[in-house]
């Protein structure tokens, strides 16, 4: 990253793209606020919108090349996650597939929406199909996330 400043921008300069940082509560009293106003079906909506924007962010940091392939699908679930840790944005103490279901175990999760819609772009880019994402709270502080063919 490169911080510009006198312009006031950060830069990702290895993919030429400008980079923002929220704090973890925004996004989050948002959604709520949304959901409050226009209902429950804004969570969908929610969580598609970032599912459409994480697919070429992922594509674009994780799949310069193209195509997950054999061990490379391992290594894309692997590094995404990695990145989720060096974020900030929650630790994924577990996850894996079974029966072409994506689970991962988070704990200290900063908005689960964002993270469904993170989560089931992943699923996409590494499985080759379309995928919906869900969530269920283990405890205060711990989610599961389950993404599958949509």
């Amino acid at each position: 990253l490169e911080w510009r400043k006198k312009e006031g921008v950060i830069m990702d300069v290895r993919r030429g793209v400008r980079m923002v940082y929220l704090d973890a509560y925004t996004p989050m009293v948002v959604i709520r606020e949304l959901v409050r106003e226009l209902g429950d079906e804004v969570s969908g909506m929610v969580v598609e919108a970032h599912k459409a924007f994480c697919l070429r962010h992922i594509r674009e940091e994780f799949l310069p090349d193209g195509a997950v392939e054999g061990p490379g699908r391992d290594a894309l679930y692997r590094d995404a996650l990695d990145a989720v840790i060096i974020r900030g944005q929650g630790n994924p103490v577990e996850y894996g597939i079974e029966d072409g279901v994506l689970r991962v175990t988070m704990e200290n999760s900063f908005c689960e929406h964002l993270l469904a819609g993170y989560l089931a772009a992943l699923y996409e880019l590494a499985e080759g199909r379309e995928a919906r994402a869900g969530w269920e709270y283990l405890d205060l502080s711990t989610i599961r996330y389950s993404v599958s063919p949509a």
